[in-house]
């Protein structure tokens, strides 16, 4: 509503210089955002993008947000069905 108007906070993240890592947990909490591409059957390709404040904000070491986050990933795949 415009009464909520002055209340509306605004954050930008801007997504530059990606990179290739040497591995899954090659990235550090809350300075880099990870996007996780795979492929699950029939040719079918999936990825997510996470900014560095997600995994900030969910604390945690890599590994443990970087498994949360496939797991997050192949829940909504099964529950739209498109997982074998």
């Amino acid at each position: 509503t415009l009464e909520e108007l002055p209340l509306l906070r605004v954050g930008v993240s801007l997504l530059v210089k990606y990179e290739e890592c040497d591995h899954c947990h090659d990235w550090e909490v809350g300075v880099h955002g990870i996007i996780i591409r795979f492929e699950c059957g029939r040719g079918k390709g999936y990825s997510a993008t996470y900014l560095p404040e997600v995994a900030k904000e969910q604390s945690g070491t890599n590994q443990r947000l970087f498994s949360h986050y496939v797991t997050n990933i192949i829940d909504g795949i099964k529950k739209i069905q498109y997982f074998l």
